[in-house]
């Protein structure tokens, strides 16, 4: 969910997620935006939701050479998309196969959750069963 503000800046909703991933090919890395997208039909409140559908909505499609410099990109990326700092992993990189388009995580806001387990968990599995959204 993306709500412009008037300002040249928009605000993200409490389900999507902003992080850096490594493309296991290049070597490269990436900042990448997911936003929830969430199946057809009536959307449960966030704290009724147990399965979270992501969609890439944005990323460097050119990547970094370096974690440090990735993160200088989502830095510039969060002056502009106001997204809450739990939903965000920048401390890190995640392998990524460089396909992922959509991807289904565990709710990590849920007691107990963790945004980065939930993000390694679905990129992997992503990669392992050759689900990439398309």
């Amino acid at each position: 969910m993306r709500i412009a503000v008037g300002d040249g800046t928009h605000l993200l909703g409490p389900l999507d997620v902003a992080f850096i991933a490594r493309n296991i090919d290049t070597g490269r890395f990436h900042v990448i935006v997911f936003e929830e997208k969430p199946m057809p039909g009536p959307v449960p409140d966030t704290k009724d939701t147990k399965l979270v559908r992501l969609r890439s909505s944005m990323h460097h499609t050119e990547g970094a050479e370096t974690l440090a410099a990735a993160q200088v990109h989502m830095a510039q990326i969060r002056e502009k998309l106001k997204i809450l700092d739990a939903n965000v992993c920048q401390d890190v990189s995640f392998d990524w196969d460089g396909q992922a388009e959509t991807i289904f995580t565990e709710n990590w806001t849920l007691p107990g959750g963790s945004v980065k387990a939930a993000l390694e968990q679905a990129l992997r599995v992503s990669a392992q069963i050759g689900t990439s959204g398309r």
